[in-house]
């Protein structure tokens, strides 16, 4: 049975065992997932279009077709002191929430979470000032 639309990450498709990617473009800082085929990530040359400006990645060139033989990201963001989470297992893929907007976004998340907490909390406590202040109805006999 075919997962629900929805549910499926861009990308291939067919063609045999699929790999996947989470990531935030350097250009415009979109997060988005897309997948590819395992082959053309350990055979041949992986590019991925960001969804935000339609810039491409590069994710792995095995065919030195950009200038570098064997090269790929997983490399690259280890060489450069970057976290790099891999996942294995046929159905397995657990993700933070984190994981899935970027570290960046989760905290101006949390902070604009947390301002409007405050502003709330602000607003009843005006709200309630100004209810006591309001003289009390007097009662008509």
């Amino acid at each position: 049975m075919d997962p629900p639309q929805a549910w499926t990450i861009p990308g291939a498709q067919k063609g045999g065992r699929k790999l996947a990617i989470v990531f935030t473009c350097t250009v415009c800082d979109t997060r988005s997932a897309k997948q590819f085929t395992e082959n053309a990530y350990n055979n041949g040359v992986v590019l991925v279009r960001c969804p935000g400006c339609q810039n491409q990645h590069l994710i792995a060139d095995r065919l030195d077709y950009f200038g570098e033989a064997d090269w790929d990201i997983k490399k690259i963001m280890a060489e450069h002191g970057q976290q790099v989470k891999t996942v294995t297992g046929d159905d397995v893929l657990e993700m933070t929430l984190e994981d899935l907007v970027g570290k960046e976004r989760m905290q101006q998340v949390l902070q604009s979470v947390g301002q409007e907490k405050q502003d709330d909390e602000q607003a009843a406590t005006e709200t309630n000032d100004e209810q006591q202040k309001e003289p009390s109805p007097k009662s008509s006999s």
